[in-house]
């Protein structure tokens, strides 16, 4: 199964996000959070991080900010399903950043694909979303022979 086209809208808010990424380099020095462990991220970019939700949710941002200035991959977040029911600019930024909606076949495909893929399995609430359990993931990547590394900030 291939991509859908991107279409010019997207592809120019990427280079937008890209621009506002290399940007925020200042305010992480200034916010300075906790980030262990980059010099241990595959370069390849081939894996799989498995993270848990803060209250602010912040990391879904910042982990894809720490790995793309670490190894300069494009980390690409399994996205709960309500993002998948937006429109226009909404979802334009969504796929801009890279996220697809969570299903298992969107992350076997993404596997398949070698990208970098963040996967926060309980969401923001309690208990797993997108029919996708933690064991499940990792098996699965362990399978494809993709490296499962669990992160939080």
């Amino acid at each position: 199964m291939t991509e859908p086209a991107i279409s010019p809208s997207v592809r120019a808010l990427e280079t937008l996000l890209d621009t506002a990424t290399d940007a925020l380099s200042p305010l992480m020095r200034l916010y300075r959070p906790y980030v262990r462990g980059l010099q241990n991220l595959p370069a390849d970019g081939r894996f799989l991080l498995v993270g848990n939700h803060t209250q602010n949710s912040s990391e879904v941002l910042l982990i894809p900010y720490y790995v793309r200035s670490a190894i300069g991959t494009r980390v690409r977040p399994l996205a709960d399903r309500q993002f998948g029911r937006m429109r226009g600019l909404q979802a334009d930024l969504v796929t801009a950043y890279g996220a697809v909606v969570g299903t298992p076949d969107a992350a076997h495909r993404l596997m398949d694909q070698d990208e970098t893929i963040l996967v926060f399995p309980g969401g923001s609430g309690s208990g797993p979303v997108f029919g996708i359990q933690p064991a499940v993931v990792r098996a699965d990547a362990a399978r494809r022979r993709v490296r499962s590394l669990c992160c939080t900030l």
